[in-house]
Parts: structure tokens; sequence; C-alpha cells
């Protein structure tokens, strides 16, 4: 099962509908997923791994929309892209390009990937164009 939740509230909801569900019917092999996954509150973020939750993140949103997330979610931006916060957590993060959302451009998924590792704020990717 795959539920979409992009922001803090969303996700606990889903989070807490997965641990619900999981208590109701326990199963190892369930390959539940959140799509995006994109704001956390810090303490939603272990419950990925703890409950085997994969989290299914576009490393591309970290270009293509932080500045706007950063005037509209203001302090729970700490929470947003927490790549290395779920890694960390021993958590299988699957990596997607939300297309037709996104751009597919190989070059620009890599770029926003080692982004996602160091937090640069390089708009180097945004200049990227593809051969016509």
């Amino acid at each position: 099962m795959c539920t979409h939740a992009i922001g803090d509230r969303g996700n606990r909801i889903v989070l807490d509908a997965y641990e619900a569900a999981l208590g109701a019917v326990p199963t190892n092999d369930h390959r539940f997923r959140v799509e995006h996954a994109q704001v956390l509150s810090p303490d939603d973020i272990p419950r990925f791994a703890r409950l085997g939750i994969v989290p299914s993140m576009q490393t591309t949103h970290q270009i293509s929309d932080m500045a706007g997330p950063r005037r509209a979610w203001a302090r729970r931006v700490l929470g947003a892209y927490a790549w290395r916060s779920l890694l960390d957590t021993g958590v299988t993060i699957a990596n997607g390009t939300d297309a037709p959302v996104e751009v597919v451009d190989t070059r620009r998924t890599f770029h926003a990937r080692s982004r996602a590792r160091t937090r640069r704020t390089s708009h180097r990717a945004d200049g990227i164009r593809t051969k016509s």
C-alpha cells in the first residue's frame, strides 16, 4: 500500500493508520510506503524504521520547491527533506523522479541527490538543459 503524504500532519495520520493496521494484522512483509514524506515531525522519523515503512522521496523536490516551503512552512521546514535523519534510523528510502510533476533528467536527479546529502543551496541544476 502506498499513501500520498507531504506535510507533517499528513505523514503523522498515515503513520498512525499504518501502525493501527499492523497492530490488527501483524506482518513483516507489508511493504507499506509513504509517497513524498516531505515534511516530518522529528518524533515521526524513527517510526518509519520501527514500523518497516518505506519513505518514497524525490530529491528533485529540494531543488524545485525548497524556496516555497521555507516561506510557507516556517519552523516546520526543519523536518523537511529529512533523508539523513531517516537513513540514520536504518530505513531504506526509495528515490524517484515524481514524473510527470518533475522533469525526468538523470543529471538533475543525481545533482539533487548530492544536494540532499550536503544541504547546499547551489542552483546549478536549475540551469541544466537537455539536448532537444
